[in-house]
């Protein structure tokens, strides 16, 4: 009866992740268009933070707790899972998607640079406080140079020193649907932040009779379901002819997860690396659906149906080798 109540409730807040992704990414276009904000920023940055705050919360959550290693898996399953599961099925759904976003070899490289500070930092076997910290503040570091690099990046940076300039010139002239429309914004993520952590502990409470450790848990299930919101964004970026927004959402969050998640959640708790052979499979899986993916990505600046069954195919391989 339990586990009949607990699959009602993952299908229930799975449905409202869907719809209140869906209506912040509506609100996101407007405010970006009434400030004058590039929509690859918007959706790199400030969409890649909102549709990680699910593995935040688990980070902080698991890390308060003690069992940082949930938000490790989450972490590798949830960037698997976003490159394999969320793009492969987005543009398979669609027929493919164009892909012509600005800096991509630039932002790739990024992925890149983050994922190989993150296995530096753990190959020792420990994930500490301080490393924690390191990871932080390459984020920030990569959002800095972001803003800061190049002459079609201007704009973001001066919007970051001027703030209110886009919004109104005076207090006279008062955007006040802008601050309806931030308002809603709030409201949504808090929706959706609200609803990730539902689903969260509703996947918790139906696999907690497996023979699965916590970080599988964290890797197969949980992931899956953190990574709704982005598949919500990505399906309706698309459709709304936006591939920018599709594409930036998508490498802003692998970049998030890598360096700010996975830093929160080692600065409060360790992490503990029991066995690296245990995290071996994933580790490659990313590293080659990842390099799939760039490659498809960089030949044609098309991601066609047929790659996109690829990637979603692997997804699939993937939670085989997982959970079998």
């Amino acid at each position: 009866m339990l586990t009949v109540f607990w699959l009602l409730v993952l299908f229930v807040f799975s449905f409202v992740i869907i719809k209140t992704a869906d209506f912040v990414v509506r609100l996101l276009r407007k405010i970006a268009l009434r400030a004058k904000v590039n929509v690859f920023f918007v959706s790199a940055i400030l969409v890649a933070l909102g549709t990680c705050l699910p593995e935040i919360v688990v980070a902080i959550t698991s890390a308060l707790e003690s069992r940082p290693s949930l938000s490790l898996g989450n972490v590798l399953g949830a960037n698997i899972a976003s490159i394999s599961l969320v793009v492969g099925l987005s543009a398979f759904v669609f027929g493919g998607v164009n892909v012509r976003a600005p800096f991509l070899e630039k932002d790739l490289k990024t992925v890149w640079l983050a994922f190989l500070l993150f296995i530096i930092l753990m190959i020792d076997g420990k994930i500490s406080r301080v490393d924690g910290l390191i990871l932080i503040f390459a984020y920030i570091g990569y959002i800095v140079a972001f803003l800061s690099e190049g002459e079609k990046r201007q704009e973001h940076l001066s919007f970051l020193r001027h703030p209110s300039k886009p919004f109104n010139n005076n207090l006279n002239n008062f955007d006040f649907r802008l601050a309806r429309e931030l308002s809603k914004l709030f409201l949504g993520l808090g929706l959706l932040l609200f609803s990730a952590e539902i689903l969260v502990t509703s996947a918790v409470k139906l696999t907690s009779f497996l023979n699965f450790s916590i970080f599988d848990i964290g890797l197969v299930f949980i992931a899956i379901g953190t990574t709704l919101p982005e598949m919500a964004f990505s399906f309706r970026s698309i459709k709304d002819d936006q591939p920018s927004m599709f594409l930036g959402n998508i490498l802003g969050s692998l970049i998030t997860n890598l360096t700010l998640v996975v830093g929160i959640a080692a600065s409060l708790e360790p992490i503990i690396i029991s066995s690296f052979t245990h995290y071996l499979t994933p580790l490659l899986s990313f590293v080659i659906v990842f390099a799939v993916f760039g490659y498809f990505l960089k030949s044609k600046k098309r991601l066609e149906r047929w790659e996109a069954g690829f990637l979603f195919s692997f997804y699939i391989i993937f939670l085989v080798l997982e959970v079998v």
